[in-house]
């Protein structure tokens, strides 16, 4: 009796637990970040406010929405959801271990038995009879032995199996997932009243992915897309009616500033090196490179409207725990310049390319995006924005027919000098097939010559290239009517002693 007098007053004086629902979830790529507003009532200084289990209590933030008063402090521990549910198991778990002991001891017993009576076997008997006596007693012990042991064993098995599902019981109601976070927040000079509290922390069971629509419409000049943001969160916690909203990337913080380090420029040693030493040696330079590096890419984010990233809110919205959900983030459409891109040494097609040009930034994340011209699919790629112009591939059109013909081919050496001249010369034909003119962009990668023993001594291009890159490529801007074909061709050679081993690389 005093000991429910002593619970009843502790419940009394001890601060209630609140239980609240969120109203707002910032979810990142890997993570959310979840708001809860309620209000608390003000026992001896303290409310008690309750964290599910996924939360991070290490990341929790808890401020007075209303109320005269001020957060002083936080005491957090990790509780069972349900503290009462489980003594009932451990009481079974219990009884079933003593009875698995009972019916072993007794298995161990008639075992003893068993092997006592095995022995009486080996015996030497002095007449038939005595032989006679000793197997009509063998058959009337020993049997019942058998069958006692058989009943024990299928009872132990039957035992076993209760005590496994038991213990998986009990395991289930006493995990982590069963539990929950107790926070004690301290609140200044507010006995008796009541305050709202908002707070929040992050969770790691919820996440977002972009997907992508990317349709071409050469013939209209545009390219029309989507963003869709791909939801889901396995949180155990229905998302009812928060106000939802979506960061394009995870916030990276680099505290503090990396280090100057010395540089100092001597003359270099020359005596022999162990390779211990050696390897000391290196170690340090490619540590601090590597450090450097992460260093880079951590203070270096893309330049984004939130400074960061991005923010999206999509307003009221409801997530279930264990469901995906798609949403319309942003559409519109582009406007684009289409060419076909031939490059007929590699491949004899023309691959459908859209340039863009946005008038302003854009960012959208890293994503998956379906490609499609004119309505049809098309495949998928990697897809992001993060820059003004834009380059799509859309794939081969057999529309446009190229064809790829070795006009020659030799390997000739001189007379007099000695030296060895190679030359190439190719020819292509490209037609348009389809209904509508089209511009191309033809490409050859000039030969880059990386000895001065070797002299490129001819180019040959016709019609004339519309652009030659440094050294770097050949390129030609074509126009091709419907049905109508034209030709080019292009060509190289090359000149180089006679007795030096050349990789001619085609």
């Amino acid at each position: 009796m005093r000991k429910i007098l002593a619970i009843l007053f502790f419940l009394s004086v001890a601060p209630a637990v609140t239980l609240a629902a969120p109203t707002e979830v910032l979810i990142f790529p890997a993570g959310a970040i979840v708001t809860e507003v309620t209000n608390v009532s003000v026992t001896n200084g303290e409310a008690v406010i309750s964290l599910p289990s996924v939360a991070n209590p290490q990341t929790l933030m808890v401020s007075v929405e209303r109320g005269a008063t001020a957060v002083t402090g936080l005491r957090i521990d990790s509780i069972l959801a349900d503290e009462g549910d489980f003594s009932g198991l451990r009481e079974q778990l219990k009884a079933e271990q003593k009875r698995l002991e009972s019916v072993q001891d007794k298995k161990q017993t008639q075992a003893l038995s068993l092997a006592y009576w095995q022995n009486q076997k080996e015996q030497k008997f002095e007449s038939v009879e005595a032989v006679q006596k000793m197997g009509t007693l063998l058959t009337q012990t020993v049997g019942p032995i058998f069958a006692a042991l058989t009943r024990l064993g299928r009872e132990e098995n039957e035992i076993l199996t209760t005590i496994k599902e038991l213990e998986r019981q009990l395991h289930q109601k006493t995990s982590r997932q069963n539990r929950e976070w107790r926070v004690v927040v301290g609140l200044q000079e507010s006995d008796g009243k009541t305050v709202v509290l908002r707070y929040r922390y992050r969770v790691h069971n919820a996440s977002w992915s972009s997907e992508y629509l990317l349709d071409a419409h050469p013939l209209e000049k545009q390219v029309l897309w989507s963003w869709i943001g791909v939801v889901s969160q396995s949180t155990g916690i229905d998302w009812t009616d928060v106000r939802l909203k979506l960061a394009t990337r995870e916030p990276v913080f680099t505290l503090s500033p990396p280090a100057l380090n010395p540089w100092v420029i001597r003359e270099a040693q020359t005596w022999p090196m162990t390779r211990a030493k050696a390897q000391r040696a290196v170690a340090p330079e490619m540590t601090m490179a590597d450090s450097l590096e992460m260093v880079e890419e951590a203070v270096a984010p893309s330049r984004q409207q939130g400074g960061l990233f991005d923010i999206y809110d999509l307003g009221k919205q409801t997530v279930r725990a264990g469901e995906n959900y798609r949403f319309d983030i942003r559409k519109g459409e582009w406007k684009a310049a289409f060419t076909y891109l031939v490059r007929p040494i590699q491949s004899p097609q023309a691959f459908l390319t859209a340039q863009v040009e946005l008038p302003e930034l854009q960012p959208l994340p890293a994503g998956q995006a379906n490609i499609m011209v004119d309505g049809v699919y098309i495949g998928q790629k990697d897809f992001s924005l993060h820059k003004k112009n834009i380059e799509l591939a859309l794939g081969n059109d057999p529309g446009i027919a190229v064809r790829l013909f070795n006009e020659r081919e030799t390997d000739e050496t001189g007379l007099i000098n000695k030296d060895k001249v190679q030359s190439w010369l190719w020819r292509v034909e490209i037609s348009n097939n389809k209904s509508l003119p089209v511009e191309l962009h033809v490409e050859d990668v000039f030969p880059r010559i990386e000895d001065k023993r070797i002299e490129l001594t001819k180019v040959v291009a016709v019609p004339k290239v519309s652009r030659r890159e440094k050294g770097n490529k050949l390129e030609w801007d074509i126009n091709l009517q419907p049905g109508q074909s034209k030709q080019l061709e292009f060509g190289y050679r090359v000149k180089y002693p006679a007795d030096m081993n050349v990789i001619l690389g085609r």
